[in-house]
């Protein structure tokens, strides 16, 4: 299932979207919902913390607010939610370079210039979100997206993860891959929240992929992965590594 979110602060076009969205999932027989049509964006969050789904987030660029506008509740709606999809909708295509800005991955931009072509743009985000989400659940596949200073999104499957560890330079983390190595903005403590239960924090500096292990070292504190890699073992998260290996029954 897809939430859907509409957050539009003109009421004509906020109706025009929900009533393209309704015609479409319903003929298409998709298992999506619109839950929320609003012009506050304090809604769309609250709707946003309280759901267990996937959202697809159709979001106006101004807002009409002084206290926000639709990148900064974007910002926020990826705290929530770093996996959700995201379409903005404006009257200015230009305003597409602050997605670097801000550094929020959407899906796609609908410009409001002709009915016509906003009709098809949104159906075309509606499959190309479920696709996407089909395609994610029915294969079972768990994508790290990491954000880099310019903005850009680079996506890794967990999967291909060896380790994260802290960089020498203050607040970013190095994402040690099978076959690359990342620096990205970001603080430890953060990340660990985001991760799945196939990650382990092993050490103040370091999150290891458990699925990656290859052999444990608890004699010398040691973690050593399919790579041959080494990462340190604090000692006091040594019987909390075995009971999630063990539940897991990964080694």
């Amino acid at each position: 299932m897809i939430d859907i979110y509409i957050c539009e602060d003109n009421e004509k076009q906020r109706n025009y979207l929900k009533s393209q969205i309704d015609n479409f999932i319903a003929f298409e027989q998709l298992d999506m919902q619109i839950t929320t049509a609003t012009d506050d964006p304090a809604i769309i969050l609250s709707a946003a913390q309280h759901s267990s789904n996937c959202g697809l987030y159709f979001l106006d660029i101004d807002l009409n607010t002084p206290e926000t506008n639709g990148f900064l509740l974007a910002q926020n709606i990826r705290k929530i939610e770093p996996r959700c999809f995201i379409v903005f909708v404006t009257s200015h295509i230009e305003l597409s370079y602050y997605t670097y800005q801000y550094k929020v991955e959407a899906l796609d931009f609908i410009v409001k210039d002709n009915i016509d072509t906003m009709k098809n743009k949104i159906h075309e985000c509606i499959l190309n979100a479920y696709e996407k989400h089909t395609h994610s659940s029915q294969h079972n596949i768990s994508i790290f997206t990491a954000t880099m200073p310019d903005g850009k999104q680079i996506s890794v499957p967990h999967s291909e993860i060896i380790a994260f560890e802290t960089s020498n330079t203050t607040h970013k983390i190095i994402l040690h891959g099978k076959n690359r190595l990342l620096e990205f903005p970001e603080q430890l403590n953060t990340l660990e929240k985001e991760l799945n239960e196939h990650f382990f924090r092993c050490h103040r500096s370091t999150i290891v992929n458990l699925m990656n292990i290859k052999e444990i070292d608890y004699k010398d504190s040691v973690i050593i992965m399919c790579d041959d890699s080494r990462y340190p073992l604090s000692i006091r998260k040594k019987g909390e590594l075995r009971k999630k290996l063990k539940k897991h029954l990964l080694l």
